[in-house]
């Protein structure tokens, strides 16, 4: 007779799994426009903004389409609104910090297009798995 202990678990590849290496991508895309912000550097709108909006919309697409929400996924989620918020804060009572008005649309549009990327090829990859069966 076999026990439940003496099998060992392998986790199946059926599921999605969050991958920290893309929101280490969008995240290190994101800290390199912040510092060419420092440095006075141009090109330090688009990189935020890019790296921003891949960071929110990996996180975003991969929160919908997974059933079993970790707290990875809410972690990353959360600070996703963190960032939609100061940026709406900053278009409407900072100045225009970090972004006015132009920048928050800007944001938008690219939230939009990666999200319809990233959500696009997830859903892609977990139609392949179930079917695969």
């Amino acid at each position: 007779m076999q026990d439940l202990l003496d099998e060992q678990s392998v986790p199946t590849q059926k599921t999605l799994r969050f991958r920290l290496w893309v929101i280490l991508i969008w995240s290190f895309i994101f800290l390199i426009g912040y510092a060419f912000r420092i440095m006075h550097w141009p090109f330090s709108s688009i990189l935020r903004v890019l790296g921003a909006g891949g960071f929110m919309a990996y996180s975003f697409s991969f929160l919908i389409l997974t059933n079993p929400r970790t707290t990875l996924t809410i972690v990353f989620n959360a600070i996703s609104l963190f960032w939609t918020l100061l940026v709406i804060w900053g278009v409407f009572f900072n100045g225009g910090y970090p972004f006015n008005k132009d920048g928050a649309t800007a944001q938008g549009i690219v939230f939009s297009i990666l999200f319809l990327i990233h959500w696009g090829v997830l859903y892609l990859i977990k139609r392949v798995r179930s079917r695969n069966k």
